[in-house]
């Protein structure tokens, strides 16, 4: 049998398959007389886009913004060729970072969004004899293989008083881990971590291990980037994504930074491209020098007026640098959380060793205002 034949044959092995193995479908779906689009158990794309508006949603450190013009410039060119790979947009957008931030084009690499590399990384530098060491709480749920397993020991070190990271208390805690995780500022607190003490770990770790940075919200902090530890050379690997200053959550692109030999062990792990659409918009947001001033502002100034309502009131929040903040409502969050979810204010909820805090993402002055009628009616509730 030949190779193309061979190929043809895997391929309906694979539809045949994927039939058989969704019993849920039924044959009247699938019947000339029952078109899909017809179908009362299927939603259009206008209502599922129209569920997403329907609300406030401060749950998910959206950018409210969505993206900048420029962006949505280019996504509109991009329809018409939305049939190709799109390939060299990659390599173009690689260049622009590597001048932006002063690294070289072969110590970049792009994802499908940035929690594929996370995972990743705690793949290729973890195992049974090498933890993974990381706050509490934090943006962890990468730990977790598909099968609920961890992919090594887990070492979670409490944050302090101040809702800090306390990097000498993870070395302390796990002075034999194969990766060392910051997020910086860090989910869901938005607290920064200065870069005195990253660099304090990068010098105290162990000879083999790997400092995980991720800057999913640097650019809304006044934290420098660790970037220029990764022009250095140095053990360090830096996350960044374009789903949230940007505000393309939706296209799903991302990058790692590292040397090409910790890149390399990343990389291993993925086996897909980002989506043409997606690096068109992100390479014109790049390019618009206004964005990040510009929005680092608005979020700013969001979250200063929400944080002055909470103190006008007496309530306790952490010093997020951040697009969301952590609010003390003393009670389990959880019912604050679903309380509000009837006045269609929907927010992220509790974390580890904050039962009776929830996380609030940063919205646009209307969403913010929304929030606090809402919680205002919550609170006063028994």
């Amino acid at each position: 049998m030949s190779e193309a034949n061979l190929f043809r044959r895997r391929l309906m092995q694979m539809a045949v398959g994927g039939i058989v193995a969704a019993p849920f479908v039924q044959k009247s779906a699938l019947s000339a007389e029952t078109p899909l689009s017809s179908n009362p158990s299927f939603e259009t794309p206008d209502s599922l886009l129209g569920e997403m508006s329907d609300g406030v949603f401060i749950n998910y450190n959206e950018n409210p913004l969505g993206p900048c013009a420029k962006a949505r410039e280019a996504l509109a060119k991009t329809i018409p060729f939305s049939g190709r790979y799109g390939m060299n947009f990659a390599e173009n957008i690689s260049k622009i970072i590597s001048q932006q931030e002063n690294i070289p084009v072969d110590y970049l690499h792009f994802f499908a969004g940035s929690t594929v590399p996370l995972h990743a990384a705690a793949m290729a530098f973890s195992d049974k004899d090498h933890a993974i060491a990381y706050p509490l709480p934090t943006f962890d749920i990468f730990f977790k293989a598909p099968d609920g397993k961890n992919f090594a020991p887990l070492k979670p070190v409490p944050v302090n008083e101040k809702h800090q990271i306390d990097v000498a208390a993870m070395l302390s805690a796990a002075p034999d881990a194969g990766l060392y995780y910051i997020c910086n500022p860090n989910n869901p607190t938005g607290v920064v971590t200065p870069m005195r003490d990253i660099e304090w770990l990068l010098a105290h770790k162990p000879a083999n291990s790997v400092v995980l940075v991720d800057e999913a919200y640097i650019h809304y902090s006044d934290m420098p980037s660790a970037m220029s530890l990764v022009a250095q050379g140095k053990d360090v690997v830096v996350l960044r994504t374009f789903s949230k200053i940007y505000g393309l959550a939706g296209m799903r692109l991302g990058f790692a930074a590292a040397r090409p030999d910790l890149l390399e062990k990343i990389t291993y792990f993925d086996t897909n491209n980002p989506p043409m659409p997606a690096f068109a918009a992100a390479e014109a947001s790049l390019l618009d020098e206004k964005l990040l001033p510009e929005r680092k502002a608005y979020n700013k100034a969001v979250r200063n007026d929400i944080f002055a309502w909470l103190s006008k009131r007496g309530y306790k929040y952490t010093p997020s640098e951040a697009s969301f903040f952590m609010v003390h409502v003393g009670r389990p969050g959880q019912q604050v959380t679903d309380a509000l979810k009837k006045y269609k204010v929907f927010i992220s909820g509790t974390r580890p060793r904050y039962p009776d805090w929830v996380r609030v993402s940063v919205g646009s002055f209307a969403e913010m205002n929304a929030f606090k009628a809402a919680f205002e009616k919550v609170m006063a509730s028994a």
